[in-house]
């Protein structure tokens, strides 16, 4: 078996950017010396980050299930056509384009509402409590409530389910 390869920390800053970067990576490497200005990203709202602190009450049940939180929350799925090559790959090829499967708004008769489906439910936190075993209700309330106060996509389809909610059709179901 080969021995496992240590690149170090990466804890050095770019003198252009202020980007971190390896010790061997070449200065300037991710932002073209300076020529590409990476946009500024506001730090998370203090109660997600929070959930990344270890002395936080839910850190341990939000860091056992990131996967499944993730997962909880996303609005569509992902979809390609990956390329397989003999060996172990840590990375996967892609061939053609990458899609999203995005659905119905509404899931089809007895079947349970997935993905974006879910936020246009009245009870959402039900929805994604049974979605996976392990979740705790109190992170899915924290995230569903940071969520719907700070995301864009999540917001935009608030005038779509207030539609939905004045329509007489019966259709729309939280089951």
């Amino acid at each position: 078996m080969p021995a496992a390869l240590n690149i170090g920390r990466m804890e050095h800053v770019c003198g252009f950017c202020g980007a971190l970067r390896w010790a061997k990576e070449a200065p300037g490497s991710c932002c073209s010396k300076g020529k590409v200005a990476p946009p500024f990203h506001p730090s998370p709202p203090p109660e997600l980050a929070e959930l990344f602190t270890a002395n936080s009450p839910l850190h341990h049940k939000f860091m056992t299930n990131i996967r499944r939180y993730i997962c909880a929350f996303q609005l569509a799925s992902m979809g390609c056509k990956k390329v397989r090559q003999p060996g172990w790959n840590p990375n996967f090829t892609i061939q053609g384009n990458v899609c999203h499967f995005i659905g119905s708004l509404l899931p089809a008769d007895g079947a349970q509402a997935k993905f974006m489906q879910i936020y246009f439910l009245d009870d959402q936190l039900a929805a994604r409590t049974g979605l996976f075993e392990g979740l705790n209700e109190d992170v899915l309330r924290l995230l569903e409530q940071v969520l719907q106060r700070c995301n864009v996509y999540i917001q935009s389809l608030l005038p779509a389910k207030q539609m939905l909610d004045a329509l007489p059709d019966q259709r729309r179901r939280d089951d």
